[in-house]
């Protein structure tokens, strides 16, 4: 199933009415049990209303159309902005503010970029002083995702159309219909796929220009241990980022990815619901 991509000019999809309200009082709910059902509860309501269409909203200091159908992370991000990742958002701000002391540029490297949300936040959170790399295979997801990136001419953000896989020619991605950004590769029986090109990470890095990163965000679905495996046993220590910012799947891989980060000189520090950040010493690899 192709998703809706509007391609009218931001400012065209307001939230209007009954949706503006419930955003209104979503956006300010607690974190607490009682907040997120209300949340839920309310948010069913205006999306029962909305169907496709998207939603263009300011949050995160961030122009961006948001389609809450079909996508849990564009669905979090448009009524719940305030429990939207926080400690991600945390620790990402001071690795910018960081990176930016050090030298003239912040480099953040998206894997799995979604609809934009990180890149975009990476590249605001360092005051436009990013460069990024926005790499995502679905079509239409980075139909959105390029429509948010050029609603912000000054940050510097490439979006790429390609599968990050374990070798180079076409591969299969595993569309999750309920959920497009629990997509991968690498699965089976997972219903409807569409056939993407697949590209080394190694590869990838070297063509673009990206001898390390700051920050290299990994948020597969479960197809880490394909995107990461070979990268992290093999590559040269300058092409290692700093800083991982990784979901774990761990249950869904053969292999401990995590313990092959240790052994190339990564240790584990914040760690969220979801996500987990490893940072590299540079002299033990």
């Amino acid at each position: 199933m192709h998703l809706y991509v509007d391609t009218r000019p931001f400012g065209s999809s307001v939230p209007r009415g009954a949706h503006r309200l419930i955003q209104a009082i979503t956006s300010r709910l607690p974190g607490n049990w009682l907040g997120m059902r209300t949340a839920i509860l309310l948010r069913r309501r205006a999306m029962a209303r909305l169907g496709e269409a998207g939603v263009d909203v300011t949050h995160f200091n961030l122009r961006l159309r948001l389609y809450p159908v079909g996508n849990t992370c564009e669905k979090a991000a448009l009524y719940t902005p305030q429990l939207f990742h926080p400690l991600e958002r945390m620790v990402l701000a001071r690795l910018a503010r960081e990176a930016v002391a050090r030298k003239s540029l912040f480099t953040f490297i998206d894997l799995g970029a979604n609809v934009g949300l990180f890149s975009l936040m990476a590249a605001q959170l360092a005051g436009g002083r990013a460069r990024v790399l926005a790499i995502e295979p679905q079509p239409d997801i980075r139909e959105r995702l390029a429509f948010n990136v050029e609603n912000h001419p000054g940050f510097d953000i490439r979006p790429l159309g390609i599968a990050l896989a374990d070798r180079e020619g076409e591969v299969d991605l595993f569309i999750d219909q309920r959920d497009r950004g629990g997509s991968r590769i690498g699965g089976r029986g997972q219903g409807e796929s569409v056939k993407v090109r697949g590209r080394k990470l190694e590869a990838v890095l070297i063509e673009e220009g990206f001898e390390g990163a700051d920050v290299m965000k990994v948020d597969v679905s479960g197809s880490e241990e394909l995107v990461l495996w070979s990268f992290v046993e093999t590559a040269a220590a300058a092409l290692l980022p700093r800083v991982l910012l990784m979901k774990d799947s761990s249950a869904m891989w053969t292999r401990d990815v995590f313990a092959l980060l240790r052994a190339r000189g990564y240790s584990e520090g914040e760690r969220s619901r979801s996500h987990v950040f490893f940072y590299l010493e540079r002299k033990s690899v």
